[in-house]
């Protein structure tokens, strides 16, 4: 079964059915929806106040959890390029996000900046790799890729041996 969002006229349909006293099974039965799906609708979408469903309420609550769900985009290309300002100094994503949080210019988390880098790097952009070796992330992800992907461990600890003066760890 194909999901698809419960619409505006669903919820006064809704409104309208509660108003009635109908149980969560009957107003999915009226309305050709799970009881699951009418009792999500209601619990999520019901007004902070009383408690009671209101659709047109309900339609806008739900209409602003869909402008923040994550598949929407929260940062402009404006705000992006001053982090990539930013990273083309050197700055960590950590610092970048500590300068714009003691400045009030923009709410963005490291993480969210290391995805930007990500995306990117893998996209062939120049000069995202002296940003990305700077985060641990990148850093853990070579070190996994030495491990998955060729040289041994020995291989890798031959410059350490060396530098300490001992011998192969062969």
């Amino acid at each position: 079964m194909m999901y698809r969002q419960i619409t505006s006229a669903e919820r006064y349909a809704l409104g309208v059915l509660r108003r009635q006293g109908l149980s969560a099974a009957a107003m999915a039965r009226a309305l050709g929806r799970h009881r699951g799906t009418i009792g999500r609708e209601v619990r999520r979408n019901r007004a902070h106040a009383d408690g009671s469903y209101r659709p047109q309420l309900a339609d806008w609550y739900a209409g602003g959890r869909r402008a923040r769900s994550r598949r929407n985009q929260r940062f402009t290309t404006p705000d992006l390029a001053l982090v990539a300002a930013f990273l083309w100094e050197q700055w960590s994503p950590e610092q970048v996000v500590g300068y714009l949080r003691r400045h009030a210019l923009l709410a963005i988390s490291h993480e969210t900046i290391s995805r930007f880098i990500w995306a990117h790097w893998r996209h062939g952009g120049a000069g995202a790799a002296s940003a990305v070796s700077r985060t641990d992330s990148f850093k853990r992800m070579l070190s996994r890729q030495t491990v998955l992907y060729g040289g041994s461990s020995a291989a890798r600890c031959e410059p350490v041996a060396s530098a300490r003066g001992g011998g192969s760890r062969r």
